[in-house]
């Protein structure tokens, strides 16, 4: 698994995976958008040469904000999005980011995918989505 910054042609792919993992319907034009600001990054999570997944990313230097992380579902429970993890946290650090930031539904598998990789819950976020779900703030440190 690898990292590399998002390129225009594997946008429709990253727009379908978003919108199937994430479900809130973001277009190619939404990712060009997020992209163009100069502190947000997208990366392709690529595997054996082929995008597999995506994540967003925003810093302000000593942090860094995890946007999303989505992997296509047929490569899901693989170890790849770990993997992925592993690689930003590396990025990071060699960019002199300390922590790196993000908020979750508090009841989904996500939450805990990021309890076993190193991040701790920082804070509550009361009825944050739309559903009246909670968001539970984490943060790792770099």
């Amino acid at each position: 698994v690898n990292l590399s910054p998002l390129k225009k042609t594997n946008l429709p792919f990253v727009s379908d995976v978003y919108n199937q993992e994430i479900g809130s319907g973001w277009c190619e034009s939404d990712f060009v958008t997020f992209k163009a600001q100069p502190l947000n990054n997208i990366y392709e999570i690529r595997r054996n040469d082929c995008c597999v997944g995506f994540i967003m990313i925003t810093t302000i230097k000593p942090e860094a904000n995890l946007i999303n992380i989505a992997i296509t579902t047929p490569l899901q429970k693989l170890g790849i999005g770990k993997q992925a993890i592993d690689l930003l946290i590396q990025k990071l650090r060699k960019s002199s980011i300390n922590y790196l930031h993000l908020e979750v539904r508090q009841h989904s598998p996500a939450a805990r995918f990021y309890l076993r990789h190193g991040f701790c819950p920082t804070g509550q976020r009361k009825a944050y989505y739309a559903d009246g779900e909670n968001a539970v703030l984490m943060t790792r440190t770099i």
